[in-house]
């Protein structure tokens, strides 16, 4: 019997907002997939919670308030929250989701998770982007980026962008591969009036795939985990953590 592949989302301090919530449950029902919720404790930021005198600048508003330690813990109310919606979106959807708990940051709860998993990654939660989505702008063009390296990892990577396709918003789609892609991947990808670039030549050394996870640009970004695989923690964390929209590991 196959079993069927998730896709896991990490839940931790920085939260996750609606919209990326609403991404994943699209992905996961045009994948046929179920969702696993991983909701994080971070141990260090709950012990520098204890700490007196320790305050936390609130998003809305730029203010500060007291961090309190159940104010970053699994059963926070922001937790609680996000594990309410997510739940009701996927019920609304008939997508399954089950709710695990772990003890610590990203990268040693989830990158390092054994299966076959696929991995969603939320956008950050920032004070900046806060404040600059009341202010009046032009709507930016969505762009989807997408790395293919020529292995079997491809037909996952370009099927999972047919999903978040199939969802509409994107405008321009950014494919960056080694070499000529493949012909029957170009056809899958070609939708409508989206602008397709293809930039070749493209080596996913431990660099510049933490570079292309830190540059904004791109609303979503589909990425091989094996690409991923020999980047030492030290420089994926914070890569992960510096990361603009939304993105997904897949295997």
């Amino acid at each position: 019997m196959i079993e069927r592949r998730t896709i896991l989302i990490p839940i931790d301090a920085h939260g996750v907002d609606r919209p990326s919530l609403e991404t994943l449950v699209g992905i996961a029902r045009e994948l046929d997939r179920g969702l696993l919720a991983l909701v994080l404790e971070n141990t260090r930021l709950r012990q520098v919670a204890q700490l007196p005198f320790t305050t936390e600048v609130v998003l809305a508003g730029a203010g500060e308030r007291k961090l309190q330690p159940e104010d970053v813990g699994a059963e926070s109310s922001g937790t609680r929250y996000i594990r309410q919606t997510l739940a009701n979106l996927a019920k609304q959807s008939r997508v399954s989701v089950d709710f695990e708990s772990a003890a610590g940051e990203i990268f040693d709860t989830t990158m390092i998770r054994e299966g076959r998993s696929d991995i969603f990654l939320p956008q950050r939660q920032r004070l900046g982007a806060l404040a600059t989505r009341y202010a009046p702008h032009r709507v930016p063009r969505r762009s989807l980026g997408l790395v293919l390296t020529g292995s079997e990892d491809d037909a996952s990577v370009v099927a999972t962008a047919c999903a978040v396709l199939s969802l509409g918003g994107e405008n321009d789609i950014y494919l960056l591969c080694a070499d000529q892609p493949a012909p029957m991947h170009l056809e899958m990808l070609s939708h409508g009036n989206m602008r397709l670039c293809i930039r070749r030549n493209f080596k996913a050394t431990a660099d510049n795939m933490c570079d292309l996870i830190r540059q904004p640009g791109y609303s979503v970004k589909i990425l091989p985990r094996s690409a991923l695989a020999n980047v030492p923690p030290e420089k994926l964390t914070p890569a992960i953590e510096a990361a603009r929209g939304q993105i997904l590991l897949v295997s």
